[in-house]
């Protein structure tokens, strides 16, 4: 009796282990791989400023890794609901992005716009090399980390937000 209770608990603990488990373990094993606390890997874009557009700069409060998932969609927007992502806000003012499936990228140069400024909590960073997506981030009053609002680069538009994990 001991050896069949050994056997099935053997068997049980390989058939909990499936095939969906491993693949997510190897997505986010390289997604560490291409992103660590120092950031990306990949690609790098230095936005410019543009028409309506003010440079910004990001407190030191905002600075920190945010884990994140798509908790909203729009339609037209370039990620599935449930995709996760790390967002990386450093002192040098550059934001990498590492999202589920895609390649990460930092990008320079935050801004504010559509009437953001200094007191807003928001900061834009525009990926405008590659992908064409700006990424809005957005603190509380009290300066605790809230969404990254999706946008497209040139002009107005909403395509979903990231919301911490």
């Amino acid at each position: 009796m001991r050896k069949f209770i050994i056997v099935f608990l053997v068997a049980f603990s390989f058939y909990t282990c499936s095939s969906d488990d491993t693949d997510t373990m190897m997505e986010e094993e390289q997604m560490e791989e291409q992103m660590s606390s120092e950031g990306c890997d990949g690609d790098t874009c230095e936005a410019t400023v543009g028409a309506d557009e003010t440079s910004a700069t990001v407190p030191d409060t905002a600075f920190g890794t945010f884990n994140v998932e798509y908790t909203f969609a729009d339609t037209g927007s370039p990620f599935e609901l449930g995709t996760t992502a790390v967002f990386i806000v450093k002192s040098d003012q550059t934001l990498s992005v590492e999202i589920e499936g895609f390649e990460c990228i930092t990008i320079s140069n935050p801004i504010w716009r559509f009437g953001a400024d200094e007191t807003s909590g928001n900061y834009t960073f525009q990926d405008e090399c590659r992908d064409m997506l700006s990424y809005n981030l957005s603190y509380n009053t009290d300066g605790s980390f809230n969404e990254v609002n999706i946008e497209p680069s040139e002009g107005p538009g909403f395509f979903g937000q990231f919301t911490l994990q």
